[in-house]
């Protein structure tokens, strides 16, 4: 497709960069890739290899902010997309 996948990570990016000896990761293909970011606190904390974060997983269903459940399903990891309604479809649609 020509296009760089998402990297999808938790609070220990940061950790796990530097433990993969990846010390300027700003200067990498990572830097291509959009960011998925699971963090469960008020706001999302991203590695300064990423200017934004694209989607941010905030709760795992129990920690986290509110809302943690969705009527028919309960308790469930939730996201939220880093832009517009307009802007998420057309991610979705050049991502499929």
């Amino acid at each position: 497709t020509g296009r760089y996948p998402g990297l999808y990570s938790g609070h220990a990016l940061k950790e796990a960069l530097a433990a993969a000896g990846i010390k300027r990761p700003e200067q990498t293909e990572l830097a291509k890739c959009w960011l998925w970011i699971a963090q469960y606190g008020p706001a999302p904390l991203i590695p300064r290899v990423w200017d934004r974060w694209t989607l941010w997983q905030y709760t795992d269903g129990a920690a986290g902010p509110q809302p943690h459940s969705v009527d028919g399903i309960g308790r469930c990891d939730r996201d939220q997309f880093n832009g517009t309604a307009d802007e998420l479809r057309v991610f979705w649609k050049a991502s499929a």
